[in-house]
Protein backbone atom coordinates (compact mmCIF):
# COMPACT_ATOMS: atom_id res chain seq x y z
CA UNK A 1 0.00 0.00 0.00
CA UNK A 2 1.35 3.04 -1.28
CA UNK A 3 2.55 5.78 2.05
CA UNK A 4 0.40 8.73 3.03
CA UNK A 5 1.94 12.32 2.89
CA UNK A 6 2.13 12.22 6.75
CA UNK A 7 3.98 8.61 6.73
CA UNK A 8 6.13 10.31 4.14
CA UNK A 9 6.78 13.15 6.22
CA UNK A 10 7.88 10.86 9.32
CA UNK A 11 10.59 8.70 7.61
CA UNK A 12 12.44 11.36 6.35
CA UNK A 13 12.49 13.31 9.68
CA UNK A 14 13.50 9.61 11.38
CA UNK A 15 16.44 9.30 8.45
CA UNK A 16 17.88 12.49 9.23
CA UNK A 17 17.74 11.97 12.91
CA UNK A 18 19.41 8.77 12.10
CA UNK A 19 16.19 6.95 14.19
CA UNK A 20 14.97 5.17 11.08
CA UNK A 21 14.29 1.51 10.90
CA UNK A 22 15.76 -0.25 7.79
CA UNK A 23 12.67 -2.02 7.85
CA UNK A 24 11.07 1.26 6.75
CA UNK A 25 13.84 2.21 3.86
CA UNK A 26 13.00 0.61 1.19
CA UNK A 27 9.62 1.62 1.19
CA UNK A 28 10.90 5.52 1.59
CA UNK A 29 13.61 4.97 -1.10
CA UNK A 30 10.14 3.62 -2.97
CA UNK A 31 8.38 6.55 -2.50
CA UNK A 32 11.33 9.43 -3.20
CA UNK A 33 11.30 7.58 -6.50
CA UNK A 34 8.01 7.92 -7.60
CA UNK A 35 6.86 11.29 -6.14
CA UNK A 36 8.78 14.55 -6.88
CA UNK A 37 7.09 16.17 -4.08
CA UNK A 38 8.69 13.61 -1.64
CA UNK A 39 11.91 14.96 -2.88
CA UNK A 40 11.79 18.20 -2.74
CA UNK A 41 10.39 17.71 1.21
CA UNK A 42 13.79 15.67 2.18
CA UNK A 43 15.93 18.27 0.14
CA UNK A 44 14.54 20.42 2.23
CA UNK A 45 14.61 18.44 5.71
CA UNK A 46 18.30 18.14 4.82
CA UNK A 47 19.03 21.51 4.37
CA UNK A 48 17.15 22.49 7.40
CA UNK A 49 18.74 20.16 9.69
CA UNK A 50 22.21 21.24 8.50
CA UNK A 51 21.30 24.43 9.48
CA UNK A 52 20.24 24.10 12.92
CA UNK A 53 22.95 21.89 13.90
CA UNK A 54 25.35 24.65 12.79
CA UNK A 55 23.36 27.23 15.03
CA UNK A 56 23.16 24.88 17.58
CA UNK A 57 26.21 25.08 17.88
CA UNK A 58 26.51 28.60 18.16
CA UNK A 59 24.03 28.42 21.05
CA UNK A 60 25.89 25.96 23.08
CA UNK A 61 29.31 28.22 23.03
CA UNK A 62 27.06 31.36 24.36
CA UNK A 63 25.71 29.64 27.96
CA UNK A 64 29.49 27.40 28.25
CA UNK A 65 32.19 29.31 30.61
CA UNK A 66 35.10 29.14 27.57
CA UNK A 67 35.36 32.53 25.86
CA UNK A 68 35.27 30.88 22.98
CA UNK A 69 34.74 27.52 20.94
CA UNK A 70 37.72 25.60 20.39
CA UNK A 71 39.15 25.59 17.11
CA UNK A 72 39.92 21.51 16.93
CA UNK A 73 36.15 20.96 17.93
CA UNK A 74 34.82 24.19 15.41
CA UNK A 75 36.90 21.97 12.45
CA UNK A 76 35.58 18.74 13.95
CA UNK A 77 31.80 19.87 13.95
CA UNK A 78 32.26 21.17 10.24
CA UNK A 79 33.56 18.10 8.94
CA UNK A 80 31.18 15.84 10.37
CA UNK A 81 28.39 18.52 9.45
CA UNK A 82 29.75 18.24 5.87
CA UNK A 83 30.09 14.37 5.66
CA UNK A 84 26.49 14.20 7.13
CA UNK A 85 25.18 16.67 4.68
CA UNK A 86 26.99 15.92 2.18
CA UNK A 87 25.88 12.34 2.22
CA UNK A 88 22.11 13.72 2.53
CA UNK A 89 22.23 15.98 -0.92
CA UNK A 90 23.95 12.92 -2.64
CA UNK A 91 21.67 10.49 -1.98
CA UNK A 92 18.60 13.39 -3.18
CA UNK A 93 20.34 13.83 -5.85
CA UNK A 94 20.74 10.26 -6.92
CA UNK A 95 17.24 9.68 -6.45
CA UNK A 96 16.28 13.01 -8.68
CA UNK A 97 19.07 11.38 -11.51
CA UNK A 98 18.36 7.49 -11.12
CA UNK A 99 14.33 9.33 -11.35
CA UNK A 100 15.30 11.30 -14.63
CA UNK A 101 17.17 8.68 -16.33
CA UNK A 102 14.18 6.24 -15.76
CA UNK A 103 12.21 8.97 -17.59
CA UNK A 104 14.74 9.32 -20.39
CA UNK A 105 16.11 6.09 -21.21
CA UNK A 106 13.87 3.60 -20.02
CA UNK A 107 12.30 2.36 -23.70
CA UNK A 108 9.08 2.43 -24.58
CA UNK A 109 6.99 -1.13 -24.13
CA UNK A 110 7.30 -3.44 -27.38
CA UNK A 111 4.39 -3.12 -29.44
CA UNK A 112 2.12 -5.83 -29.47
CA UNK A 113 2.34 -6.25 -33.99
CA UNK A 114 4.54 -3.73 -36.05
CA UNK A 115 3.96 -4.43 -39.35
CA UNK A 116 6.44 -3.54 -42.83
CA UNK A 117 4.18 -3.46 -46.40
CA UNK A 118 5.62 -4.89 -49.53
CA UNK A 119 5.99 -2.45 -52.32
CA UNK A 120 2.61 -0.96 -53.90
CA UNK A 121 0.95 -2.19 -50.91
CA UNK A 122 -2.38 -0.16 -50.29
CA UNK A 123 -3.58 -0.39 -47.10
CA UNK A 124 -6.28 1.98 -43.87
CA UNK A 125 -5.35 1.28 -40.83
CA UNK A 126 -8.08 1.71 -38.15
CA UNK A 127 -6.79 2.33 -34.88
CA UNK A 128 -9.35 1.42 -31.87
CA UNK A 129 -11.33 3.74 -30.02
CA UNK A 130 -8.84 5.74 -26.70
CA UNK A 131 -5.41 4.31 -29.22
CA UNK A 132 -3.52 7.86 -29.39
CA UNK A 133 -0.70 5.97 -30.77
CA UNK A 134 1.05 7.44 -33.72
CA UNK A 135 3.86 5.33 -34.48
CA UNK A 136 3.87 4.30 -38.28
CA UNK A 137 3.91 0.87 -38.68
CA UNK A 138 2.23 -0.17 -35.10
CA UNK A 139 -1.08 -2.46 -34.68
CA UNK A 140 -2.18 -2.02 -31.07
CA UNK A 141 -5.19 -4.15 -29.62
CA UNK A 142 -8.47 -3.59 -31.27
CA UNK A 143 -6.83 -1.68 -34.23
CA UNK A 144 -8.18 -3.24 -37.86
CA UNK A 145 -5.71 -3.45 -40.93
CA UNK A 146 -7.51 -3.45 -44.29
CA UNK A 147 -4.89 -4.27 -47.00
CA UNK A 148 -7.14 -3.55 -50.73
CA UNK A 149 -3.60 -5.19 -52.42
CA UNK A 150 0.00 -5.96 -52.16
CA UNK A 151 1.29 -7.67 -49.24
CA UNK A 152 2.05 -6.97 -45.19
CA UNK A 153 4.39 -8.79 -42.94
CA UNK A 154 3.01 -8.75 -39.54
CA UNK A 155 6.08 -9.38 -36.34
CA UNK A 156 3.82 -9.85 -32.89
CA UNK A 157 5.65 -9.36 -29.80
CA UNK A 158 5.94 -12.96 -28.37
CA UNK A 159 7.67 -14.20 -31.75
CA UNK A 160 4.93 -15.12 -34.02
CA UNK A 161 5.45 -14.09 -37.44
CA UNK A 162 2.78 -13.81 -40.23
CA UNK A 163 2.56 -12.85 -44.14
CA UNK A 164 -0.66 -11.46 -45.24
CA UNK A 165 -1.90 -11.23 -49.27
CA UNK A 166 -4.17 -8.77 -50.42
CA UNK A 167 -7.48 -8.18 -50.40
CA UNK A 168 -6.98 -8.79 -46.56
CA UNK A 169 -8.95 -7.36 -43.48
CA UNK A 170 -7.66 -8.67 -40.07
CA UNK A 171 -8.12 -7.07 -36.45
CA UNK A 172 -6.06 -7.91 -33.19
CA UNK A 173 -8.19 -8.69 -30.44
CA UNK A 174 -5.56 -9.52 -28.18
CA UNK A 175 -1.99 -9.88 -28.31
CA UNK A 176 -2.26 -13.58 -28.95
CA UNK A 177 -5.34 -13.53 -31.19
CA UNK A 178 -5.90 -12.25 -34.42
CA UNK A 179 -9.22 -12.21 -36.05
CA UNK A 180 -8.86 -12.50 -39.63
CA UNK A 181 -12.30 -11.22 -41.71
CA UNK A 182 -10.40 -11.73 -45.43
CA UNK A 183 -7.06 -13.03 -46.64
CA UNK A 184 -4.61 -15.46 -47.26
CA UNK A 185 -2.13 -15.75 -44.29
CA UNK A 186 0.89 -17.59 -43.25
CA UNK A 187 2.12 -18.22 -39.78
CA UNK A 188 5.47 -18.89 -38.03
CA UNK A 189 4.75 -19.41 -34.60
CA UNK A 190 7.64 -20.14 -32.01
CA UNK A 191 7.92 -22.48 -29.26
CA UNK A 192 7.44 -19.62 -26.87
CA UNK A 193 3.98 -18.66 -27.93
CA UNK A 194 2.01 -21.71 -28.54
CA UNK A 195 -1.94 -21.34 -28.00
CA UNK A 196 -1.65 -18.39 -30.71
CA UNK A 197 -5.00 -17.90 -32.42
CA UNK A 198 -6.32 -17.39 -35.34
CA UNK A 199 -10.02 -16.85 -36.25
CA UNK A 200 -12.18 -16.74 -38.95
CA UNK A 201 -15.88 -16.25 -39.67
CA UNK A 202 -16.20 -20.19 -39.94
CA UNK A 203 -13.11 -21.38 -37.92
CA UNK A 204 -11.40 -21.13 -34.52
CA UNK A 205 -7.24 -22.45 -35.22
CA UNK A 206 -5.47 -22.39 -31.91
CA UNK A 207 -1.73 -23.22 -32.76
CA UNK A 208 0.13 -26.34 -30.60
CA UNK A 209 3.66 -25.30 -32.12
CA UNK A 210 3.56 -24.74 -35.83
CA UNK A 211 3.83 -23.33 -39.08
CA UNK A 212 0.12 -23.10 -40.78
CA UNK A 213 -1.55 -21.27 -43.24
CA UNK A 214 -5.36 -19.32 -43.47
CA UNK A 215 -7.56 -18.77 -46.23
CA UNK A 216 -10.41 -16.72 -45.11
CA UNK A 217 -12.97 -15.66 -47.86
CA UNK A 218 -16.54 -14.52 -47.20
CA UNK A 219 -17.59 -16.05 -50.63
CA UNK A 220 -15.74 -19.20 -50.54
CA UNK A 221 -15.20 -21.51 -47.18
CA UNK A 222 -12.49 -20.99 -44.99
CA UNK A 223 -9.20 -22.90 -45.11
CA UNK A 224 -6.19 -23.98 -42.98
CA UNK A 225 -3.17 -25.85 -44.20
CA UNK A 226 -0.68 -26.85 -41.39
CA UNK A 227 2.85 -27.14 -42.85
CA UNK A 228 4.89 -28.00 -39.86
CA UNK A 229 3.73 -28.70 -36.05
CA UNK A 230 0.07 -29.31 -34.92
CA UNK A 231 -2.87 -26.89 -34.93
CA UNK A 232 -6.23 -27.62 -33.04
CA UNK A 233 -9.05 -26.20 -35.33
CA UNK A 234 -12.80 -25.82 -34.53
CA UNK A 235 -15.89 -25.32 -36.88
CA UNK A 236 -18.60 -22.68 -35.93
CA UNK A 237 -21.07 -24.44 -37.91
CA UNK A 238 -24.26 -26.81 -36.90
CA UNK A 239 -22.28 -29.61 -36.38
CA UNK A 240 -19.07 -28.03 -34.50
CA UNK A 241 -16.52 -30.11 -35.23
CA UNK A 242 -13.04 -29.98 -33.62
CA UNK A 243 -9.96 -32.03 -34.52
CA UNK A 244 -6.18 -31.70 -34.63
CA UNK A 245 -4.31 -31.19 -37.63
CA UNK A 246 -0.19 -31.76 -38.04
CA UNK A 247 2.25 -31.15 -40.61
CA UNK A 248 0.77 -32.26 -44.22
CA UNK A 249 -2.82 -32.16 -43.57
CA UNK A 250 -5.68 -29.62 -44.95
CA UNK A 251 -9.38 -28.53 -43.75
CA UNK A 252 -12.09 -26.49 -45.90
CA UNK A 253 -14.98 -25.92 -43.56
CA UNK A 254 -18.11 -26.89 -44.93
CA UNK A 255 -21.64 -25.20 -45.04
CA UNK A 256 -22.75 -27.42 -41.98
CA UNK A 257 -19.48 -26.94 -40.12
CA UNK A 258 -17.81 -30.57 -40.85
CA UNK A 259 -14.36 -30.15 -42.20
CA UNK A 260 -13.34 -31.49 -45.89
CA UNK A 261 -9.85 -33.17 -46.37
CA UNK A 262 -8.00 -30.78 -48.66
CA UNK A 263 -4.32 -31.65 -50.04
CA UNK A 264 -1.88 -29.38 -48.87
CA UNK A 265 -1.30 -26.35 -50.60
CA UNK A 266 2.09 -24.28 -49.68
CA UNK A 267 2.32 -22.74 -53.41
CA UNK A 268 -0.81 -20.52 -51.79
CA UNK A 269 1.03 -18.92 -49.27
CA UNK A 270 3.73 -16.19 -49.03
CA UNK A 271 6.31 -16.54 -46.40
CA UNK A 272 8.71 -12.98 -47.46
CA UNK A 273 7.36 -10.07 -48.27
CA UNK A 274 7.79 -9.73 -52.14
CA UNK A 275 10.38 -7.14 -53.78
CA UNK A 276 7.03 -6.08 -56.36
CA UNK A 277 3.91 -6.71 -57.01
CA UNK A 278 2.98 -9.88 -58.03
CA UNK A 279 3.19 -10.04 -61.45
CA UNK A 280 3.54 -12.71 -64.87
CA UNK A 281 5.65 -11.44 -68.17
CA UNK A 282 5.22 -12.78 -71.28
CA UNK A 283 7.96 -11.30 -73.65
CA UNK A 284 7.15 -13.48 -76.88
CA UNK A 285 10.89 -13.87 -77.51
CA UNK A 286 12.71 -16.99 -78.86
CA UNK A 287 10.99 -19.73 -81.02
CA UNK A 288 8.63 -22.71 -80.18
CA UNK A 289 7.78 -23.23 -76.97
CA UNK A 290 10.68 -20.59 -75.88
CA UNK A 291 8.08 -18.57 -77.15
CA UNK A 292 5.74 -18.84 -74.29
CA UNK A 293 7.81 -18.96 -71.46
CA UNK A 294 6.30 -16.86 -68.61
CA UNK A 295 8.77 -14.84 -66.44
CA UNK A 296 7.76 -12.87 -63.38
CA UNK A 297 7.63 -12.72 -59.11
CA UNK A 298 4.03 -14.64 -58.99
CA UNK A 299 3.39 -17.27 -56.93
CA UNK A 300 1.82 -19.65 -59.74
CA UNK A 301 4.52 -18.65 -62.53
CA UNK A 302 6.27 -21.97 -62.80
CA UNK A 303 3.38 -23.68 -62.86
CA UNK A 304 1.87 -21.71 -65.66
CA UNK A 305 1.98 -23.17 -69.10
CA UNK A 306 0.32 -21.89 -72.90
CA UNK A 307 -0.71 -24.37 -75.59
CA UNK A 308 -1.93 -23.11 -79.11
CA UNK A 309 -5.35 -24.07 -79.92
CA UNK A 310 -5.46 -23.77 -83.88
CA UNK A 311 -8.83 -24.32 -85.69
CA UNK A 312 -8.41 -26.79 -88.72
CA UNK A 313 -4.94 -27.73 -88.12
CA UNK A 314 -3.98 -23.96 -89.81
CA UNK A 315 -0.86 -22.17 -88.19
CA UNK A 316 -2.24 -20.10 -86.32
CA UNK A 317 0.60 -17.72 -84.95
CA UNK A 318 4.33 -16.32 -85.85
CA UNK A 319 6.86 -14.78 -84.10
CA UNK A 320 7.83 -11.12 -85.39
CA UNK A 321 9.75 -8.50 -84.52
CA UNK A 322 8.49 -6.55 -81.75
CA UNK A 323 8.96 -3.30 -79.87
CA UNK A 324 11.21 -5.30 -77.57
CA UNK A 325 12.95 -8.76 -79.19
CA UNK A 326 10.10 -10.88 -81.27
CA UNK A 327 6.20 -10.41 -80.66
CA UNK A 328 3.40 -12.88 -81.17
CA UNK A 329 1.41 -12.11 -84.08
CA UNK A 330 -1.46 -13.85 -85.21
CA UNK A 331 -1.86 -14.92 -88.91
CA UNK A 332 -5.67 -14.20 -89.44
CA UNK A 333 -6.41 -18.11 -89.35
CA UNK A 334 -8.51 -18.10 -85.52
CA UNK A 335 -7.09 -20.18 -83.15
CA UNK A 336 -5.97 -19.15 -79.52
CA UNK A 337 -3.05 -19.02 -76.72
CA UNK A 338 -4.62 -20.63 -73.98
CA UNK A 339 -3.34 -21.03 -70.38
CA UNK A 340 -3.59 -23.03 -67.48
CA UNK A 341 -3.96 -19.98 -64.98
CA UNK A 342 -7.49 -18.75 -64.22
CA UNK A 343 -5.85 -15.12 -63.67
CA UNK A 344 -7.26 -12.26 -61.29
CA UNK A 345 -10.50 -13.25 -59.41
CA UNK A 346 -13.22 -11.50 -57.74
CA UNK A 347 -12.82 -7.37 -56.99
CA UNK A 348 -8.73 -6.96 -56.60
CA UNK A 349 -7.12 -4.66 -57.99
CA UNK A 350 -5.26 -5.57 -61.37
CA UNK A 351 -2.92 -4.10 -63.87
CA UNK A 352 -2.97 -5.39 -67.86
CA UNK A 353 -0.27 -4.02 -70.41
CA UNK A 354 0.75 -5.01 -73.19
CA UNK A 355 2.41 -3.25 -76.55
CA UNK A 356 -0.46 -3.60 -79.97
CA UNK A 357 -0.13 -3.42 -83.30
CA UNK A 358 -3.46 -3.27 -85.15
CA UNK A 359 -3.23 -3.48 -89.01
CA UNK A 360 -5.36 -1.27 -91.22
CA UNK A 361 -8.42 -2.49 -93.10
CA UNK A 362 -9.88 -5.10 -90.72
CA UNK A 363 -13.19 -5.15 -89.23
CA UNK A 364 -12.40 -5.88 -85.38
CA UNK A 365 -14.08 -7.51 -82.35
CA UNK A 366 -11.12 -8.95 -81.02
CA UNK A 367 -10.44 -10.08 -77.36
CA UNK A 368 -6.60 -9.39 -77.24
CA UNK A 369 -6.65 -11.23 -73.34
CA UNK A 370 -9.19 -12.24 -71.27
CA UNK A 371 -10.38 -14.56 -68.37
CA UNK A 372 -13.22 -15.13 -66.28
CA UNK A 373 -16.93 -16.15 -67.33
CA UNK A 374 -18.87 -14.14 -70.02
CA UNK A 375 -22.18 -16.24 -69.78
CA UNK A 376 -25.02 -14.69 -71.94
CA UNK A 377 -25.46 -11.62 -75.07
CA UNK A 378 -26.46 -9.31 -73.52
CA UNK A 379 -24.64 -9.79 -70.16
CA UNK A 380 -25.87 -8.85 -67.01
CA UNK A 381 -23.31 -9.56 -64.25
CA UNK A 382 -19.33 -8.63 -64.34
CA UNK A 383 -17.96 -11.69 -63.96
CA UNK A 384 -15.37 -11.60 -67.08
CA UNK A 385 -12.79 -9.41 -67.46
CA UNK A 386 -10.82 -8.52 -70.98
CA UNK A 387 -8.85 -6.17 -73.10
CA UNK A 388 -10.31 -5.79 -76.67
CA UNK A 389 -9.99 -3.92 -79.85
CA UNK A 390 -13.05 -2.97 -81.63
CA UNK A 391 -14.67 -0.90 -84.71
CA UNK A 392 -15.84 2.63 -84.14
CA UNK A 393 -16.61 5.11 -86.65
CA UNK A 394 -13.36 6.87 -86.02
CA UNK A 395 -11.52 3.73 -86.42
CA UNK A 396 -10.34 0.56 -84.45
CA UNK A 397 -9.78 1.18 -81.06
CA UNK A 398 -8.85 -0.37 -77.48
CA UNK A 399 -11.47 -1.37 -74.58
CA UNK A 400 -11.73 -3.28 -71.74
CA UNK A 401 -15.19 -5.25 -70.83
CA UNK A 402 -16.00 -6.79 -67.63
CA UNK A 403 -19.65 -8.64 -68.90
CA UNK A 404 -22.19 -6.40 -69.00
CA UNK A 405 -19.78 -3.22 -68.43
CA UNK A 406 -17.64 -1.87 -70.80
CA UNK A 407 -15.04 0.65 -72.30
CA UNK A 408 -13.60 1.70 -75.60
CA UNK A 409 -10.63 3.99 -75.77
CA UNK A 410 -11.14 7.29 -78.07
CA UNK A 411 -7.83 6.82 -80.00
CA UNK A 412 -7.92 5.14 -83.29
CA UNK A 413 -4.76 2.38 -83.02
CA UNK A 414 -5.40 0.69 -86.09
CA UNK A 415 -2.39 2.75 -87.90
CA UNK A 416 0.08 -0.08 -88.23
CA UNK A 417 1.86 1.17 -85.63
CA UNK A 418 3.08 -0.26 -81.90
CA UNK A 419 1.46 1.52 -79.38
CA UNK A 420 1.58 0.69 -75.60
CA UNK A 421 -2.36 -0.14 -74.01
CA UNK A 422 -2.29 0.04 -69.99
CA UNK A 423 -5.65 -1.08 -68.14
CA UNK A 424 -5.92 -0.23 -64.70
CA UNK A 425 -8.82 -1.66 -62.37
CA UNK A 426 -8.49 -0.24 -58.86
CA UNK A 427 -10.67 -1.88 -56.83
CA UNK A 428 -12.49 1.57 -56.34
CA UNK A 429 -15.74 2.75 -58.33
CA UNK A 430 -16.74 5.80 -59.42
CA UNK A 431 -19.40 8.02 -58.12
CA UNK A 432 -21.69 6.74 -61.12
CA UNK A 433 -21.36 3.02 -58.93
CA UNK A 434 -19.41 1.84 -62.23
CA UNK A 435 -15.87 0.08 -61.46
CA UNK A 436 -12.58 2.80 -61.51
CA UNK A 437 -10.82 1.51 -64.26
CA UNK A 438 -7.69 4.07 -65.56
CA UNK A 439 -6.08 3.65 -68.93
CA UNK A 440 -2.71 4.63 -70.65
CA UNK A 441 -2.08 4.96 -74.08
CA UNK A 442 1.30 5.25 -75.11
CA UNK A 443 2.51 6.28 -71.36
CA UNK A 444 -0.43 8.65 -70.83
CA UNK A 445 -4.28 9.05 -69.77
CA UNK A 446 -6.51 7.85 -72.11
CA UNK A 447 -10.16 9.28 -72.37
CA UNK A 448 -12.49 6.69 -72.55
CA UNK A 449 -15.95 6.09 -73.54
CA UNK A 450 -18.59 4.10 -71.05
CA UNK A 451 -20.91 1.60 -71.71
CA UNK A 452 -23.10 -0.67 -70.44
CA UNK A 453 -25.76 -2.87 -70.71
CA UNK A 454 -29.47 -2.24 -69.56
CA UNK A 455 -29.65 -5.23 -67.53
CA UNK A 456 -26.41 -5.14 -65.94
CA UNK A 457 -27.01 -6.08 -62.25
CA UNK A 458 -25.73 -3.88 -59.48
CA UNK A 459 -25.42 -4.28 -55.49
CA UNK A 460 -27.67 -2.39 -52.72
CA UNK A 461 -25.13 0.83 -53.10
CA UNK A 462 -25.50 1.21 -56.86
CA UNK A 463 -22.66 -0.10 -58.01
CA UNK A 464 -21.63 -2.63 -60.78
CA UNK A 465 -19.45 -4.95 -58.69
CA UNK A 466 -16.49 -6.82 -60.72
CA UNK A 467 -16.15 -10.03 -59.63
CA UNK A 468 -14.57 -12.04 -62.15
CA UNK A 469 -14.79 -15.60 -61.72
CA UNK A 470 -12.43 -18.27 -60.81
CA UNK A 471 -11.82 -21.60 -61.82
CA UNK A 472 -14.50 -23.13 -59.04
CA UNK A 473 -16.83 -20.87 -60.66
CA UNK A 474 -16.34 -22.33 -64.29
CA UNK A 475 -14.37 -19.74 -65.68
CA UNK A 476 -12.17 -19.48 -68.94
CA UNK A 477 -8.47 -19.74 -67.95
CA UNK A 478 -6.60 -16.30 -69.48
CA UNK A 479 -6.35 -16.77 -72.94
CA UNK A 480 -4.84 -14.08 -75.75
CA UNK A 481 -6.70 -13.78 -78.51
CA UNK A 482 -9.30 -16.51 -77.19
CA UNK A 483 -13.28 -15.48 -77.66
CA UNK A 484 -14.66 -15.00 -74.37
CA UNK A 485 -17.83 -15.48 -76.08
CA UNK A 486 -16.78 -19.33 -77.49
CA UNK A 487 -18.77 -18.83 -80.63
CA UNK A 488 -15.70 -20.36 -81.86
CA UNK A 489 -12.26 -21.01 -80.83
CA UNK A 490 -10.32 -18.18 -82.10
CA UNK A 491 -9.78 -14.63 -83.00
CA UNK A 492 -12.98 -13.66 -85.76
CA UNK A 493 -9.83 -14.25 -88.17
CA UNK A 494 -8.24 -10.99 -87.86
CA UNK A 495 -4.35 -9.95 -87.16
CA UNK A 496 -3.41 -7.98 -84.33
CA UNK A 497 0.14 -8.61 -82.87
CA UNK A 498 0.91 -8.36 -79.16
CA UNK A 499 4.51 -8.43 -78.00
CA UNK A 500 5.80 -7.74 -73.76
CA UNK A 501 2.48 -8.82 -71.77
CA UNK A 502 2.65 -8.27 -68.18
CA UNK A 503 -0.29 -9.24 -65.77
CA UNK A 504 -0.02 -7.50 -62.46
CA UNK A 505 -1.81 -8.70 -59.33
CA UNK A 506 -2.03 -4.96 -58.04
CA UNK A 507 -2.93 -1.31 -59.32
CA UNK A 508 -0.24 0.36 -60.80
CA UNK A 509 0.05 3.98 -60.75
CA UNK A 510 0.86 6.88 -63.94
CA UNK A 511 4.66 6.44 -62.75
CA UNK A 512 5.05 2.84 -63.02
CA UNK A 513 3.28 2.81 -66.05
CA UNK A 514 5.19 5.48 -67.87
CA UNK A 515 8.35 3.54 -66.59
CA UNK A 516 6.89 0.03 -68.00
CA UNK A 517 6.05 1.67 -71.81
CA UNK A 518 9.93 3.45 -71.71
CA UNK A 519 11.82 0.86 -70.23
CA UNK A 520 9.84 -2.31 -70.54
CA UNK A 521 10.41 -3.51 -67.08
CA UNK A 522 8.32 -3.43 -63.42
CA UNK A 523 10.53 -1.95 -60.11
CA UNK A 524 11.82 -4.49 -57.84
Amino acid sequence: MAMTPVQIETRIQELIDGSLNEEHWPELQQALMGSEEARELYCHYARMHGLLRQRSKGIESLASNEPMIPLDAIRLSQQRQSVKFATLVAAAVLVVMLVSMRLIFVPEPEPLVSFRLAPGAEFVLERAKGDTTSIPGVIEKGSRLRLSQGTVELQFASGVRSVVQAPADLTLRDEDELYLHRGSAWFHVPPEAVGFSVVTAELDIVDLGTVFGVLADPGHFDEVHVFKGKVRVSSKGVRQVHEELVGGQARRVDPVGRLSVLDVNEAEFLTELPGAMPYLHWSFDGRGQEQWQVAGSHLDRDQIQLKVVEEDGRQAFAAMPGMFGDSLASLGNGGALESNWYGVSGNKPRTVAYWLKVLPGYSYFNPIVGWGRQDLVPDSSARAYYTLVENTEAGSVHGLSVGGYWILGTTPVDDGQWHHVAFVYTGQYRTDGSPEIKVYLDGEFERMEYHQHSEVQRNDRGRIEVDTADQAQGAYPVSIFGDMYKFTKGNHRTAPNIDELYIVEGAMNHQQIKRLYHQNRIED
